[in-house]
């Protein structure tokens, strides 16, 4: 214990110095806990703030180090000090459906089908990319737009039900992953279930994409 304590005094003293040897010119130092011994890590300077001393155990199959900037916010980086966040699926599916919703209430059709395109997947887009292929614009696009008022904006997501690993598109479009269905509610006073927009994740692990806006 007292060796401990004695370690830890030496690092709040030598935390505050920057590493001139270091290829690294910015940033400061976090004291991480692990298997009972603490030793300093490099953590960057983020919104002009340098994180302050945290000193914590470190799970054995845990690679990153955690700090908090002086704002209370707190920072995850990884070993090489690098930024990360992790967002889950449902989350990013949410975002892009509440862009679609957004999209979706454009007046002009032009624009709104313009806000739209980089939403939806490359199966839903003509062979140029630069418009909705025809049978989407005449049917699933058009029954949205007209639907679009009765539902809540920003959307409030009542359940997703996750399908499979399959795919979508064909030829040229086809593309593996897993498509989820995102039940939004309708906006207050309108009466009527919850509704599916069809969010597809690649495997690869891309960005989504809105491969169905047809029962809106």
């Amino acid at each position: 214990m007292r060796v401990l304590i004695a370690r830890i005094i030496l690092l709040s003293v030598a935390i505050p110095w920057r590493c001139a040897a270091s290829s690294e010119s910015h940033g400061h130092f976090v004291a991480v806990r692990q298997h009972g011994h603490v030793r300093a890590e490099h953590a960057p300077a983020v919104g002009g703030h340098a994180p302050v001393l945290v000193i914590g155990d470190r799970p054995r199959d845990d690679t990153s180090s955690r700090a908090f900037d002086r704002s209370g916010e707190s920072i995850a980086t990884s070993a090489s000090g690098d930024e990360h966040t992790q967002i889950s699926d449902e989350e990013r599916g949410e975002a892009l459906v509440n862009k679609l919703m957004k999209a979706l209430s454009i007046k002009d059709e032009k624009e709104r089908i313009k806000a739209i395109i980089p939403l939806v997947h490359k199966s839903l887009l003509n062979s140029s990319g630069d418009d909705l292929n025809k049978s989407v614009k005449e049917f699933s696009f058009k029954k949205a737009s007209a639907a679009v008022s009765l539902y809540q904006i920003p959307v409030k997501i009542t359940r997703v039900a996750k399908g499979k690993n399959s795919g979508v598109g064909f030829g040229d479009t086809a593309e593996a992953g897993r498509s989820d269905r995102f039940f939004v509610a309708k906006r207050n006073g309108v009466v009527g279930l919850p509704a599916p927009i069809v969010v597809f994740f690649p495997v690869d692990g891309g960005e989504p994409k809105i491969v169905n806006m047809g029962s809106l």
